[in-house]
């Protein structure tokens, strides 16, 4: 199964403090991803805990097989997204973030 996994930037470009499209904040501007939004900020300093990384982790770290769609503007983001290889998600956030997914369902 593919699931597109960085919605299209929106965690991302909110910690960069960027504006947000109308078209990404048309679509995940919500109440539940405001909540997922302030349980990120929580782990702004922890360089393994990036919405990036968090968002790529989580898919790989539940036993349903899927393949996750992304796309990157530069060489730097790509670096940054193969990096969730090298130095995943703690275990327990990822089940905190998971138990947060079930929140938004």
């Amino acid at each position: 199964m593919a699931y597109m996994s960085i919605a299209k930037g929106y965690f991302m470009r909110r910690f960069a403090g960027e504006d947000l499209p109308a078209s990404v904040r048309n679509v995940y501007d919500t109440p539940e991803n405001e909540h997922i939004f302030q349980q990120m900020s929580e782990y702004k300093d922890d360089p393994n805990v990036t919405p990036l990384n968090l968002s790529l982790s989580y898919l790989m770290f539940h036993s349903f097989p899927s393949i996750p769609i992304a796309s990157f503007d530069n060489q730097q983001q790509l670096e940054d997204a193969m990096r969730c290889c090298e130095h995943p998600v703690d275990e327990q956030v990822l089940r905190k973030f998971s138990a947060l997914k079930e929140f938004v369902c």
